[in-house]
Formats: structure tokens, sequence, C-alpha cells
């Protein structure tokens, strides 16, 4: 019976490790810049606007009651290029992320809500979630 419960925590400890390494940044992205970043219904809202061009680290909160995401778009090389997605953060959650950034400006939004904010392909209350990033 004993070894039972053995093969039992072992699994749980593999299933563990698994979903750590699943979950792990899969970029190799060095983040000299912090940017704390809120999510709510209607609503995004960070501690910076600005950041240097380079790595940064996003510390992304759910404060709202429904499950929201971050991602950020931006015109690069004549193209809307994603260089940020948090897909799915669960109400009162917490995910990090990094990712690197060109000079340039970009648009903060939740990818749960809005499709393309560049083209104004949101959910009509969405597009009050929209926040620019500006990278120098």
């Amino acid at each position: 019976m004993n070894y039972v419960w053995m093969i039992l925590a072992a699994a749980v400890v593999a299933l563990g490790l698994i979903f750590f390494l699943v979950d792990a940044p899969k970029t190799s992205v060095t983040a000299d810049q912090q940017i704390k970043v809120t999510l709510k219904e209607w609503a995004i809202q960070t501690d910076i606007r600005e950041i240097r061009a380079g790595g940064a680290r996003f510390i992304v909160w759910n404060t709202g009651a429904k499950p929201h995401g971050l991602a950020a778009m931006a015109i690069i090389q004549g193209k809307e290029q994603n260089v940020l997605i948090v897909d799915r953060i669960e109400a009162t959650q917490m995910r990090t992320a990094l990712a690197e950034f060109q000079p340039g400006e970009y648009t903060l939004y939740d990818p749960l809500y809005c499709r393309n904010p560049l083209r104004g392909n949101c959910e009509k209350n969405a597009m009050a979630m929209l926040v620019k990033l500006t990278v120098r």
C-alpha cells in the first residue's frame, strides 16, 4: 500500500515539473527593465508608458472577474506584428512574460477581446482598453 502512495507522489511531482517547464518562457531574451500591468474588465493599466529598446519583463496581474490576456502589436518593417502575447490569465492570477522590443509605437491590448487593434477589430468595450507603449 505504501508503494501506491509513493508512485502517486512521484506522479504528482513529475506532472508539476512538466507544467512548470511548459509555462517557462521560451525565449533567450534578457530583461533589464520591468513593466507592471494590471488587467480588468475594459481597462489596462501600466506603470510605464515608455521603455528602451531591448528586453523587457512584463509582470501581468488580472484583477478582473473574467479571464484576460495581454499582447503588444506594432507595425514592424511594414507588417503588423505581435511582439508579446500572454494568451490567457485567469481572474486574480499573475503571469510574467519576456519580450524583445525594437524602437517604435506599440499597442497593448487584450487578445481575448480584440483580434487586431490596429485595424479596429475589437469588441466595442475593448477599444477603451488600448494602451500605447513607446520604445526608444
